[in-house]
């Protein structure tokens, strides 16, 4: 193992970032000199073993953590930055012994030989509205603005229920992308042939499989295909809590669907014996659909409303009084009982407002329940 490989492998050294970045903002507000950004390197030296040695309990010695390696992240906080550059290159020269012939050439060879070796921390930048995959069999995602608005629905909302109260603001101020589609049986069985998901293979109702949304799948199964995503791809893969979902399901919208106040069969797949609003009777097509075979919101997401149900994080509580309001998962209440949302191809319309919850246990596969993904960056 080289020197400080398990450092770098851990992937703590992002907790060195933030002590990096203190120490650079030290340096831009006091008088501008050699010895004070020799200084706040030190400080980043220090406050980087400190973070070692807090992180692994002693199970490691400084000599592992302290490499050259992580120096090649901390030329990279310096790039463009003369200050934080000539503070660099005094403590590469005091801590490694470097000879001051070619400093410059070398400390770009150990920022290039860093990004190489540690790719996976300097992903590509994503921008809203951008649609990608992470592997050819895992699922399309397409990322989402960050931003507010206000969960659960009014009184006057015709088809609500009391545990959509009461209405509060939630903050989404991280970068995400969603599952474009719900997770499709082709995407399911890419993990049953790679040894994952418990080796479970759901019927398929007798409909068809490949891009129809996977079906009888429980939170449970649907807790083990993203922990399989996640550690194929090595990113974040999850369920969405539930005010994610009903962030991305609204798309910025306050009606009870994001195509507004009433539904028709020709914009969700639900049960179109029944009506909402001014909307008249529709198909009921008795099965799924092919994902997207719908239009999409707003953001480019399809199926938020019909199709299958969605298991969402979060455990199930028969109000919103105490709910997280930064977007995280509520992983307190009836944990028994995990939340669906945004109904199904078999249920009433009122079911598939955006503001409609319901608890289900955690543990069932029935033919009308599948689940979507999010990645967190």
């Amino acid at each position: 193992m080289r020197q400080g490989d398990q450092y770098i492998e851990a992937g703590q050294p992002r907790l060195a970032y933030q002590k990096a970045v203190e120490a650079k903002f030290l340096t831009e507000q006091t008088t501008v000199s050699e010895d004070l950004a020799r200084q706040a390197t030190e400080q980043m030296v220090r406050a980087q073993e400190q973070t070692a040695k807090d992180l692994f309990n002693q199970r490691v010695t400084l000599e592992t953590v302290v490499s050259h390696e992580v120096y090649g992240l901390l030329l990279e906080l310096s790039k463009g930055d003369d200050i934080m550059s000539r503070g660099l290159q005094n403590t590469l020269k005091t801590h490694y012994d470097l000879p001051p012939d070619n400093l410059k050439a070398r400390m770009e060879t150990a920022r290039e030989q860093f990004k190489n070796q540690h790719a996976k921390w300097f992903p590509p930048k994503r921008e809203v509205g951008e649609i990608f995959r992470d592997c050819a069999e895992c699922p399309e995602m397409v990322v989402v603005p960050s931003g507010s608005f206000t969960m659960g629905s009014p009184n006057s909302e015709d088809g609500r229920d009391d545990d959509e109260s009461p209405r509060h603001r939630v903050r989404i101020e991280y970068p995400l992308a969603v599952g474009v589609y719900e997770v499709t049986f082709s995407e399911w069985e890419a993990c049953v042939d790679a040894g994952g998901c418990g080796g479970y293979v759901p019927g398929d109702g007798g409909w068809g499989r490949g891009n129809r949304p996977v079906i009888k799948v429980s939170w449970e199964d649907a807790q083990s295909y993203v922990r399989w995503l996640s550690a194929k791809t090595g990113h974040r893969y999850g369920l969405l809590s539930e005010s994610e979902w009903e962030y991305v399901a609204r798309a910025g919208t306050e009606t009870p669907f994001h195509f507004g106040t009433t539904i028709s069969t020709d914009q969700p797949n639900y049960n179109g014996n029944y009506t909402y609003g001014t909307g008249g009777r529709g198909l009921h097509r008795g099965k799924t659909l092919p994902v997207g075979s719908l239009r999409a919101n707003a953001w480019g997401v399809h199926d938020l409303h019909g199709n299958v149900w969605e298991w969402v994080q979060d455990c199930y509580n028969d109000s919103y009084v105490g709910a997280p309001a930064d977007g995280s998962a509520w992983e307190s209440g009836n944990c028994d009982s995990r939340v669906l949302r945004g109904g199904s191809w078999d249920f009433f319309p009122w079911i598939l407002r955006s503001a409609y919850r319901f608890g289900f246990t955690s543990g069932d596969r029935y033919y009308y329940i599948g689940f979507r993904v999010i990645r967190r960056f």
